[in-house]
């Protein structure tokens, strides 16, 4: 068969370096895919595939079909180069979605341009392979192939393939625009410019083609006979290619320098909270102990090992096991932090190891959220006496204090701030238990109206903290306050605790055998009034039983005590 134009080396070995070089680029962004798993290089490997199909087909088009005289075999590759083809409908919206720094509105039409040119690549290949004609012949040649040897092994195109190179138009064009607009609102000329070049080179390497198809002439390079757009398209994927490497590269030298900074930042951090005097610890958010500095274990005598897994509460102050309300204040703060309210700040006392006795803290609890898992940092400073209470002789002062468990923890630590003069520390505890005791009764069961067996049962199914929030939904106006007065002279300290309930038989209920019957069945409350008489020297009712007053006198010898 003779043929008004032979191939040379030109149209032969342009395809076969650029499938080569596409090849290589393929490998290489598989290869960044995987080390970085970021969807922005793998939209790189569908571009890359797409176009070394396109590109591969071309060069077995020309050796099988063009150079070795097999026809049908080139053929074949023609069908397999246009299918490749197709997939740019998909490619090539997918990879400005994940590339561009458009609106998240533009994004999505991006992203449903991409879906829909997928649709239309499978439906091709599905047509391709089904109905041949209507896409790209394997019985019928091109109409001139036996005018251009390097027409020779193609099939005829159909409506199918007139449709794909529309499509694939407007796909090109709509990216050219979206480049455009993206490289005047972000002006970040490093990344878009070689891209923006790249499609420009191989829109004009489409034109250039289409005007040699009828007219046998070509702008570029003219009498040099080679594909335009597969030259174009090689090299419109070199320049997206050497902009992603350019980014993956800036992107490593970002990593190593934000982690080495990290390292830095962490080995100071770790330094400053070994140096720190106050107590600082790590927790997760059931209060699982997740590191502690120097100064926990040096302030409370437990080592690392001690501390390191165990639950924080396990090292809360208290008299004995039922005495549960260090944890419940603890866990109410806990229960508080939130997105909203990131940091609290209260007062709680921990035990020593080897003295057991207590030692009291002002805590900051701060969330620190890492979006997949959430840890809560601490910081505890030894409360230390004032410098003025040594002069205190007498203090005066009434409290009218919210149904809330905590301000009954707050209100005793307050209450006996200056006894310590008066009264050794093991003395000043017993009163702060007793009246925050005291204090929780008059919430519990004056103003919330909780009776002894709701509360028993309560925490025996583990539901009491939501029938202290049901109850301090329901009351309002004044039950919802409890009225504290207070009195501290040289000889004595006075308390007066009245609530806003029905009151009780407080002469019945102290003469019953039920306080008894409370500790042998252990049962984990209803000892408050028990404790309180043992503190005391007067625990007095009014008559309703809703007002409680509470005297404890000072030691005489010397005129005072422990100072």
């Amino acid at each position: 068969m003779q043929f008004s134009q032979t191939l040379n080396s030109w149209e032969l070995m342009l395809p076969i370096f650029s499938a080569g070089t596409l090849f290589s680029g393929l490998i290489l962004f598989m290869y960044i895919y995987h080390r970085s798993h970021q969807i922005l290089y793998l939209s790189i490997v569908f571009m890359v595939l797409s176009s070394f199909i396109f590109v591969f087909s071309e060069s077995m088009i020309l050796v099988m079909g063009s150079l070795m005289g097999k026809k049908d075999i080139g053929i074949q590759f023609h069908r397999l180069e246009q299918v490749g083809g197709a997939f740019f409908l998909f490619a090539f919206p997918f990879f400005l979605t994940h590339f561009l720094h458009l609106r998240p509105s533009w994004n999505r039409v991006n992203l449903y341009i991409a879906y829909a040119g997928l649709v239309m690549a499978v439906s091709i290949t599905i047509i391709a392979f089904t109905i041949p004609d209507l896409f790209i012949s394997i019985n019928n040649p091109q109409w001139n192939w036996k005018t251009q040897q390097g027409s020779f092994a193609r099939g005829k195109q159909g409506v199918v393939y007139v449709f794909r190179d529309a499509m694939m138009a407007l796909v090109i064009l709509y990216s050219f625009s979206s480049t455009i607009a993206d490289l005047i609102k972000s002006k970040d000329i490093r990344y878009i410019l070689p891209v923006l070049l790249g499609i420009a080179i191989a829109i004009f390497g489409a034109l250039d083609d289409s005007l040699h198809v009828h007219t046998y002439r070509h702008i570029s390079f003219p009498g040099i006979p080679f594909s335009r757009f597969t030259t174009g398209v090689t090299i419109m994927n070199l320049f997206i290619m050497a902009s992603m490497v350019r980014k993956f590269i800036d992107q490593s030298l970002l990593v190593e320098k934000t982690t080495k900074q990290l390292s830095e930042n962490e080995k100071k951090l770790v330094n400053l909270i070994e140096a720190n005097q106050s107590i600082v610890f790590l927790m997760n958010t059931d209060g699982t102990i997740l590191d502690v500095n120097v100064a926990f274990r040096k302030t409370l005598g437990y080592s690392k090992d001690e501390l390191m897994g165990k639950n924080i509460f396990e090292f809360l102050s208290h008299q004995n096991e039922d005495d549960k309300y260090q944890k419940i204040f603890f866990m109410e703060q806990l229960e508080k932090l939130d997105a909203k309210t990131p940091r609290v700040e209260f007062t709680i006392a921990f035990n020593q190891k080897y003295s057991m006795e207590p030692k009291e803290f002002m805590v900051h609890l701060q969330r620190i959220d890492y979006g997949d898992k959430i840890e809560i940092l601490g910081n505890a400073v030894l409360i230390m006496e004032n410098s003025l209470m040594k002069y205190v002789r007498t203090e005066r002062m009434r409290l009218h204090i919210s149904n809330y468990l905590w301000n009954a923890e707050q209100a005793a630590n307050r209450l006996t701030l200056n006894l310590n003069k008066y009264l050794p520390a093991d003395a000043i505890l017993g009163i702060k238990t007793s009246l925050r005791e005291m204090i929780i009764n008059a919430m519990e069961h004056g103003n919330m109206h909780i009776n002894f067996d709701q509360k028993t049962q309560a925490q025996m199914d583990g539901t009491y903290f939501q029938l202290i929030q049901k109850k301090q939904k329901e009351i309002h106006g004044e039950k919802q306050f409890v009225d504290i007065e207070y009195v501290l002279r040289e000889n004595l300290v006075g308390y007066r605790i009245t609530d806003h309930g029905d009151g009780f038989d407080a002469k019945h209920y102290l003469k019953n055998a039920v306080l008894t019957k409370l500790n042998e069945e252990g049962i984990a409350h209803g000892r408050g009034i028990m404790m309180t008489i043992s503190v005391f020297d007067v625990v007095r009712y009014n008559d309703k039983g809703n007002s409680v007053t509470l005297l404890k006198k000072f030691p005489t010898e010397n005129g005072a005590g422990n100072g």
